[in-house]
């Protein structure tokens, strides 16, 4: 049966929409350079378009310096997202230089936008502009990879603007008298669950709807997009600083109240295991392995960062390590 007839039968069934079109392979492995081809070819890329970033940088150094007119630089930032979508969409499909070239360049003018952004109006409008910047590329860009980084850098920035709007002006440091810490405890846990449950509801709705969304011919855009989700759930905890979250909310000031910081990465690390558990389900190794790494960052943080003795500390570990031993044997009878 070939790849026609198996889409023509599964739209007879209502599995798939009648007007998607068949998945082709365009090149043949035939085709496919060698590794260290392709390696030179992504390396001639992006060295290509950072000296191009840097040729315009030099070349505006003065009006930037002199005149503080970030707006061209925004502006730069803008044009060049725009040059990668149009390499995208005419030759980035079939020719790995320009896919490459495109993403060097879109990545110098997201940073250029964020960087203008933010010495115009400060870390807030940089945090929720590209957030907005980073959803318009997932839907603009006509490239998997690219869709999957811009959905991770979305969480990154949904994650460090929530960080900022909601810790920001709060009057619990270290000039203030503290409040409670039971208080401070649960304010932290609901405001941490404000900023997290929205991007592992996503990432689950997205997992179990995956026949779904797949039938209505969706999955150039859901694919990278639930990908990133999961994927920023094992890394966005860690490039948001959760941790920060107590130092802002005062807990520092004693050796006890310093070790609650070590709810952070515990929390951290259970969004590991979500992600993983999300991943697992997919089928997807590399994500799983990004999961169980960025797992024991968390563990290991959790465990230097909690302030108790280390007979305590050699005790948790062996209760944790047992309980995860046993989810593996239970999973492993699950299956058989």
């Amino acid at each position: 049966m070939t790849v026609a007839e198996l889409y023509s039968a599964l739209a007879a069934r209502g599995l798939v929409s009648e007007s998607q079109t068949p998945l082709t392979e365009p090149d043949s492995e035939a085709n496919v350079p060698p590794w260290y081809v392709q390696v030179l070819i992504g390396f001639s890329a992006w060295l290509a378009g950072l000296l191009l970033l840097a040729f315009i940088v030099a070349e505006l150094r003065d009006v930037l310096i002199q005149d503080a007119s970030w707006t061209i630089l925004i502006v730069i930032g803008v044009c060049a997202c725009v040059a990668a979508v149009a390499l995208y969409a005419t030759v980035g499909a079939r020719s790995q230089f320009a896919g490459q070239f495109a993403l060097a360049i879109s990545f110098a003018g997201q940073l250029a936008i964020a960087g203008g952004l933010g010495e115009m109006e400060g870390p807030r409008t940089a945090f929720w502009g590209m957030l907005f910047v980073e959803t318009a590329l997932v839907f603009v860009m006509r490239n998997r990879l690219h869709r999957f980084l811009s959905s991770l850098g979305a969480v990154i920035a949904w994650a460090l603007a929530m960080h900022q709007a909601i810790f920001g002006d709060l009057p619990w440091t270290s000039a203030y008298e503290p409040a409670p810490w039971g208080f401070q405890l649960i304010v932290s846990l609901v405001l941490w669950l404000l900023v997290w449950a929205p991007v592992a509801f996503a990432a689950v709705w997205l997992v179990r709807r995956e026949a779904w969304w797949m039938a209505r011919g969706r999955e150039t855009v859901l694919r990278p997009v639930t990908h990133g989700l999961i994927a920023a759930l094992s890394i966005a905890t860690v490039a948001s600083h959760p941790s920060a979250f107590w130092f802002g909310l005062g807990f520092h000031s004693t050796r006890e109240e310093a070790g609650l910081v070590a709810l952070w990465p515990l929390l951290a690390a259970l969004l590991a295991l979500l992600a993983l558990a999300l991943a697992f389900a997919l089928g997807n190794r590399p994500l799983m392995g990004l999961a169980i790494i960025f797992g024991l960052v968390e563990v290991s943080c959790f465990y230097y960062t909690w302030g108790t003795t280390l007979l305590i500390k050699s005790i948790v570990m062996l209760l944790l390590g047992a309980g995860l031993l046993v989810a593996a044997q239970w999973s492993r009878k699950a299956r058989t």
